[in-house]
């Protein structure tokens, strides 16, 4: 997420292992860039 003066807006996306442990950061994580989808996310999502 990035906030500036008209508002906040998301620029990347992460997704942790699943597993037993409910805490964010606690197992291997894998980021993307959100601008990179951004066409297919609003064809996804409107």
């Amino acid at each position: 997420m990035e906030g500036g003066p008209d508002g906040w807006r998301l620029t990347g996306v992460t997704s942790r292992l699943g597993g037993v442990v409910p805490v964010c950061g606690m197992g291997p994580s894998v980021y993307t860039d959100a601008t990179r989808y951004q066409d297919w996310i609003y064809q996804t999502i409107g």
